[in-house]
């Protein structure tokens, strides 16, 4: 008995803070939403704004039509945006001042596609539509691809990325099934890289290759690098 004294004030507390939560989360969500906010993850944005997010999605007639937050459902908003082709992922609550908040983190294009069609590659070797004023500058890929390679390819650009000589250097990668050629900006002549495969090995014969041509006082001219073999670089005037 003595015990259950003891600890009545603490349950007593504990329900009325239960109570007050319960009934001012309820009271909150009866309020008005005030306002809308739309930003994005990087700060910036290559594909979309506040604007045309707003009037794609009527995200206005709809917070006039259900202006109170117990009545829109955020779930169906947040699948409305991810339907967008430039969405990667959107994030949507609201704060204490009844203010609705979107965060919208857009894909990032690594790679243009130029095949049958011309699209974009992000990091998770997902495709989306290109830009008609395309204002990126990236590396082209072309040869026999579809959606199967798209990872593959991710990969191995990802691979020769790790260098800054060819992150800087590329311009194009040609694909063939587990085979790939690369063209760099600074030299004419195509790179046979081959597979993914021994990136250390050959990108150290790759530079050994561009020092001593960048000292050919004899200004040679190759058409093809060959990387394959093991021990030696195999080239084409």
């Amino acid at each position: 008995m003595n015990l259950f004294k003891k600890i009545l004030p603490f349950i007593s507390i504990l329900i009325l803070i239960i109570y007050l939560t319960f009934f001012s989360n309820k009271r909150n969500l009866n309020r008005n939403i005030e306002s809308l906010n739309i930003s994005f993850y990087n700060e910036r944005s290559n594909f979309l704004n506040e604007n045309n997010i707003i009037e794609k999605f009527n995200l206005n007639d709809l917070i006039k039509k259900k202006n109170k937050k117990n009545k829109i459902c955020l779930d169906s908003i947040e699948s409305l945006i991810m339907k967008n082709d430039y969405v990667n992922d959107v994030t949507l609550y609201y704060t204490f001042d009844s203010k609705l908040n979107i965060e919208i983190n857009e894909k990032i294009p690594l790679l243009e596609v130029q095949s049958n069609q011309k699209y974009y590659l992000d990091e998770s070797g997902k495709s989306f539509p290109i830009l008609k004023n395309n204002p990126f500058k990236l590396p082209v890929v072309k040869g026999e691809i579809n959606e199967d390679n798209f990872l593959d390819i991710i990969k191995f650009y990802q691979t020769i990325s790790k260098s800054d000589f060819l992150k800087n250097e590329l311009i194009e990668i040609f694909y063939n099934p587990n085979d790939y050629k690369i063209r760099l900006k600074s030299y004419d002549f195509i790179v046979e890289w081959g597979q993914n495969k021994s990136f250390n090995r050959k990108l150290k014969k790759l530079l050994v290759f561009c020092n001593y041509l960048n000292n050919d006082k004899k200004q040679s001219v190759y058409r093809n690098v060959n990387l394959k073999f093991k021990n030696q670089v195999v080239t084409t005037s």
